[in-house]
């Protein structure tokens, strides 16, 4: 007997959570490059990030031309980078106005570097990243050893 899945969160009917997930909006475009291995995997946080972020655009591929720029401000990257600005510093104010749009990268470590280093556009853009992520039920095994690192679902609360 296989199991049925929720078509909305990909998620055994068992398991469902679209119950407790209400769509928020977003004052700026979200857009997630999520590597095509990635999107096949059961765990995905994507379909739930979309639940909640209805008007996020989900690219999966591993090359993505750059991006046209947006209205205001300027796209983001989000992501753990050395000259990433941490939104949880105490004296960083967020600089709302100058995001345009903000790029999430999907995949394990190695997909995520392997999407930086075949789409270089991505590196020119600003980051930002969290030093206090909420704890996870994930252990890291392979990961960048810093913090700042968070799942794609956590980081829709910045919207």
């Amino acid at each position: 007997m296989s199991r049925t899945y929720c078509h909305a969160c990909h998620l055994p009917q068992s398991a469902c959570l679209c119950a407790h997930v209400s769509p928020q909006d977003c004052p700026f475009p979200v857009l997630i490059l999520q590597h095509p291995l990635e999107a096949k995997h059961a765990k995905s946080t994507v379909p739930l990030l979309r639940l909640a972020l209805p008007d996020i655009r989900v690219e999966v591929t591993e090359h993505l031309a750059p991006l046209p720029q947006p209205a205001s401000g300027r796209w983001w990257l989000l992501y753990p980078a050395e000259q990433a600005l941490d939104v949880d510093a105490e004296n960083m104010a967020l600089p709302i106005a100058d995001i345009g749009g903000l790029v999430v990268l999907d995949g394990t470590w190695r997909k995520t570097r392997r999407l930086l280093h075949l789409n270089p556009w991505l590196r020119l853009l600003p980051a930002l990243s969290f030093s206090l992520a909420p704890a996870s039920d994930y252990a890291i095994r392979k990961g960048p050893g810093r913090s700042g690192v968070v799942d794609a679902r956590k980081s829709g609360p910045m919207c």
